[in-house]
């Protein structure tokens, strides 16, 4: 669950850096620059398929864990 979780948020990450501006990034999240108007596309590339990954991963390992026949 912690990865499906960690995968959401690399996803949105990702899609932050690829929309917003370096300037209008939030201070926390690395890349801020002031008075730059590029957006860093290869982070956002990175953030988002770093979170496919892991979604995926968290599916695999969800379904693995299921008991198909409960007692």
């Amino acid at each position: 669950m912690i990865i499906l979780i960690l995968g959401i948020v690399a996803i949105i990450a990702g899609a932050i850096y690829l929309l917003v501006p370096a300037r209008s990034l939030p201070s926390f999240m690395p890349g801020h620059l002031a008075g730059v108007a590029a957006k860093h596309g290869t982070r956002g590339m990175a953030g988002i398929l770093l979170g496919i990954v892991l979604v995926a991963i968290g599916a695999v390992l969800s379904r693995r864990n299921r008991n198909p026949y409960p007692r």
